[in-house]
């Protein structure tokens, strides 16, 4: 266990590091403003409001700003703790799969060959590289993923060595509980993967007579206290943070709407990915997915206890449940969402690894020789991969610096500023924390079809936003949705242009476009 724990602890210290240096010290693309602002200012995010993620990244972004660290840096470094916890997570999992070599010579070599690889390729993986360099929740869920696969197969592999069999503790279906409902209190999705992981441990209970009531009972209290953190979302909905997610309602109906992404449901059914999370996904998903899924189902028909194959299934199911969800979850950037999948199939590998880097019947020569071949293959997708990390950091801040230049040139009065694309919020990160045009009024047109956000504007304005304005929809990912999109922010902008004093700009830096509309 020693072993165990040193090694997952410089797993994750050295992905860290390297996280560390590929972090840009502006906030990236995405969701990355938001988050920013959230963490520096305490506010509530977009639904469900992932209110672990944000308490807890609040208090590390503010200790690291206190020592110097600038907001978006600190808010992105975040992202790279969550992802480095995972890889040494993983490591951790993969050691105690692997097999039951011994602590010394071959076997030991062997083992933590099967460790480190799965953890190479996971931390290297340019899909996480992405999430691990960016203020986002997806590295914290890959962190929570591989925390709660870990604890399932050691709660199994204990089983397993208990004769006769003692049944757990009350404090460990409790402390089961409490990992189940820190995932639900951070990401919805983490369902897909404690569902399987609770009804395998619940089955192998069941087949040893060692379920009883109270540990139910137990899991169910733990699950419960967790999801008192999801108060800080209705706090939030009565006391406002600065430039919070704006269209929550300060009522009980518009907390719950919020904490279970009701506003998302619109993108279950279809999939329907951008171009460039398309490549993204050849690149770091579809090549690892399929096989690791497969290496769980070998793995599993390989066991040789029950509590064994339990545990493989348990772990095949969760990939599985992640993988058919995420194909069914039409937002444009589903490869974080396979994440959880890609650890748990190369965890699958684990024990392949350990039996032919400890078989006695393969000569030592021809080992080492295969062990020198994937040590290469494993650099090269390193060089490539984090070749393109760097180029991003690169083009990140580039973009930061190109946005910058047109805020500079919008006037430092009271105006109203369109920009249709959720990076509108970058320019609420530059008014809050740097101060910049801070009479401005920013927002993308789409927010102003929510009934806060379309009373509060009517209220600082006195003009309706959508006075006259016919609202077109279309399902996101069909054909003309974007451009019903664009004509519907053009007739929004002009039409508040022309009942009201205030300047209105539209703002895109992607054509780049900086127009101020004119007055009838």
């Amino acid at each position: 266990m020693r072993g165990t724990t040193r090694g997952a602890a410089v797993a994750g210290s050295v992905a860290l590091a390297g996280y560390a240096l590929l972090t840009p010290r502006v906030s990236g693309m995405g969701d990355g403003p938001e988050f920013t602002l959230a963490l520096a200012t305490g506010g509530l995010v977009h639904p469900t409001g992932y209110p672990l993620y944000t308490l807890a990244g609040a208090l590390v972004a503010r200790a690291l700003h206190a020592l110097g660290v600038p907001w978006p840096f600190a808010a992105n470094l975040w992202s790279g703790v969550g992802a480095a916890v995972a890889v040494g997570l993983l490591y951790a999992l993969c050691l105690r799969l692997a097999g039951p070599g011994p602590d010394t010579g071959a076997g030991r070599a062997a083992g933590i060959a099967a460790a480190a690889l799965p953890a190479a390729l996971l931390a290297m993986n340019p899909v996480l590289l992405r999430e691990a360099t960016v203020a986002e929740v997806n590295a914290w869920s890959l962190a929570w993923t591989c925390a709660a696969a870990l604890c399932f197969t050691n709660l199994l592999l204990r089983l397993e060595a208990t004769e006769p069999v003692a049944p757990p503790s009350a404090p460990a279906a409790l402390g089961w509980g409490v990992l189940v409902g820190a995932g639900l209190a951070h990401h919805l999705v983490s369902v897909l993967v404690s569902a399987p992981l609770s009804a395998a441990l619940l089955l192998a209970l069941a087949r040893r007579r060692a379920l009883r009531p109270a540990h139910l009972g137990a899991a169910l209290a733990g699950t419960l206290i967790p999801l008192v953190a999801c108060a800080f979302v209705a706090w939030r909905a009565y006391h406002p943070a600065p430039g919070q997610w704006p269209t929550i309602a300060p009522t009980l109906a518009g907390v719950l709407e919020h904490v279970t992404g009701a506003r998302y449901r619109q993108f279950l059914g279809f999939f329907a990915p951008a171009p460039d999370q398309l490549a993204l996904l050849q690149r770091g998903i579809y090549p690892y997915l399929v096989p690791g899924i497969g290496l769980l189902l070998v793995a599993g028909a390989r066991a040789e206890t029950t509590e064994r194959r339990l545990a493989w299934w348990g772990l095949l199911f969760a990939a599985l449940a992640v993988m058919l969800f995420s194909f069914q979850y039409g937002v444009p950037d589903p490869p974080p969402y396979l994440l959880p999948g890609v650890a748990l199939g190369l965890a699958g590998a684990a024990p392949l690894v350990w039996e032919f880097g400890s078989a006695g019947a393969v000569p030592l020569s021809i080992r080492v020789a295969v062990g020198a071949l994937v040590a290469a293959a494993v650099a090269s997708l390193a060089v490539i991969w984090i070749g393109l990390a760097a180029t991003e950091k690169r083009e990140v801040t580039r973009y930061d610096q190109a946005v910058r230049a047109m805020w500079a040139m919008v006037p430092d009065d009271t105006v109203i500023v369109f920009w249709p694309a959720d990076q509108s919020v970058r320019l609420q990160e530059y008014q809050i924390l740097e101060g910049r045009h801070p009479a401005a009024f920013v927002s993308t047109p789409d927010l102003l079809l929510d009934d806060e956000p379309r009373a509060r504007f009517r209220e600082r304005f006195g003009v309706d936003p959508l006075e006259g304005v016919r609202v077109p929809y279309l399902p996101p990912g069909t054909p003309g949705a974007l451009a019903a999109e664009r004509r519907f922010v053009d007739r929004v902008a002009a039409g508040i242009s022309a009942r009201t004093d205030v300047p209105v700009f539209l703002f895109d830096p992607s054509v780049p476009l900086l127009r101020s509309l004119p007055k009838r």
